[in-house]
């Protein structure tokens, strides 16, 4: 049996061949002449804080005692002191019923040109393992040299526990830097673990404190 399709194509090909109307296009349509222009669509992120810098700084106390007992970085996005501690914990089930460790920093924000720095909060981030009778209270604690205030944390963990211990606070009328001028820091993280009368066995500890601030240009 004959295709329909290839009988009909003779009928078909003075209308295929015929000249274009003037509704049809032409391939140079399509092309784009030598001077046009195309618009860039990829997306521009905002400008970038300009960096602070972080200087002279001391980390001091029983815990935070040694080579790599803690290290302070500016973190990755630019806006909180990192401190990583590695041994800032107290633990009664090797030790003595009632126990403190701290630790405090001590560093120096450095503004660019034209910019002001601020301290706007800070918070600790640990765990504790607390059986029944066991207590740990924890405290971070912001001075701020020049300001009369100072800011505070404070919360207590009562066994039986076993979880994250984590406290933080917010600063909401920050003490600014001159113009220009450095900030200095002073934060210090204490734990307190209490074994309690029954002598009860538990650890807190905190792994990270981040001291927020803030950069701006000068009014």
């Amino acid at each position: 049996m004959k295709n329909p399709i290839a009988a009909a194509l003779p009928a078909l090909a003075p209308a295929l061949l015929a000249p274009a109307g003037p509704w049809s296009l032409d391939l140079d349509d399509l092309v784009a002449p030598p001077d046009a222009s195309v618009a860039a669509l990829d997306s521009v992120d905002p400008p970038a804080d300009p960096p602070v810098a972080l200087r002279d700084v001391v980390l001091a106390g029983n815990g935070c005692r040694g080579a790599g007992a803690a290290a302070a970085a500016i973190s990755e996005g630019g806006n909180a002191i990192v401190v990583d501690f590695d041994a800032l914990s107290a633990d009664t089930t090797t030790g003595p019923p009632k126990q403190s460790r701290s630790c405090t920093l001590v560093g120096t924000l450095a503004p660019p040109p034209g910019h002001r720095v601020a301290v706007t909060g800070v918070s600790a981030l640990g765990d504790a393992n607390l059986r029944a009778g066991a207590s740990a209270r924890i405290i971070v604690r912001h001075f701020q040299p020049g300001s009369p205030s100072f800011g505070a944390a404070n919360r207590i963990f009562r066994g039986p526990y076993r979880g994250a211990a984590a406290l933080s606070f917010k600063d909401e009328s920050p003490t600014w830097s001159g113009c220009g001028a450095s900030q200095r820091v002073v934060v210090t993280t204490t734990i307190f673990l209490d074994a309690g009368g029954a002598r009860a066995g538990g650890r807190a500890g905190i792994g990270e404190l981040d001291v927020d601030f803030t950069v701006q240009p000068c009014m």
